[in-house]
């Protein structure tokens, strides 16, 4: 039989203690346990993909330069979806060289699905907290945005070289954010 899985269930007959290996079909079971087990293993995945299974990544990084700081990034994949974590801590040296500090993706995102706020995202400068959105670039970076609430609604800020704080100290960015790989 070839198996129903992942559409629907399989319904696999046991033997009883008195079957005789033609009734039912011995062949035919383990055929039958085979190709479930199979489709199974196909809708897990390998590798990186299983679940469960993280994987670290070094990330790159656009307008901005961590200098003594550090990065600690990691990802879980399952089918195209990819679940990342990216802890960064910065330092004396660290320096902004432009607006929307930004880190590449360690899986491509599938061609328009990361166009969207994919995550939150908090900044910490030792005393105040700030609380933003991990939102996609491009099919390969995202970048970490502040929120603003100056104006009539609540907005989003990018990263500067001064939001949402100076980032040649020691500061803490944490981000949590989900997406669509290709």
């Amino acid at each position: 039989m070839a198996t129903n899985f992942p559409t629907s269930l399989d319904s696999l007959t046991n033997p009883a203690a008195g079957d005789s290996l033609s009734s039912p079909s011995h062949s035919a079971q383990h055929a039958n346990i085979n190709d479930a087990m199979e489709a199974v293993q196909t809708k897990l995945g390998t590798g990186a993909g299983t679940i469960g299974t993280w994987t670290s990544y070094t990330p790159t990084l656009t307008n901005w330069t961590l200098g003594n700081g550090s990065i600690v990034a990691r990802y879980a994949r399952v089918q195209n979806f990819v679940m990342v974590t990216c802890d960064i801590t910065t330092g004396t040296t660290t320096s902004v060289t432009g607006t929307g500090m930004a880190i590449s993706l360690p899986v491509t995102a599938a061609s328009g699905r990361i166009n969207a706020t994919l995550g939150p995202v908090w900044f910490y400068d030792g005393t105040n907290q700030y609380f933003g959105l991990v939102s996609g670039v491009d099919t390969t970076k995202v970048m970490f945005n502040v929120m603003n609430s100056a104006g009539t609604y609540v907005g989003i800020t990018y990263t500067t070289s001064t939001t949402p704080f100076t980032w040649n100290a020691v500061r803490s960015v944490y981000m949590t954010f989900i997406y669509e790989g290709s």
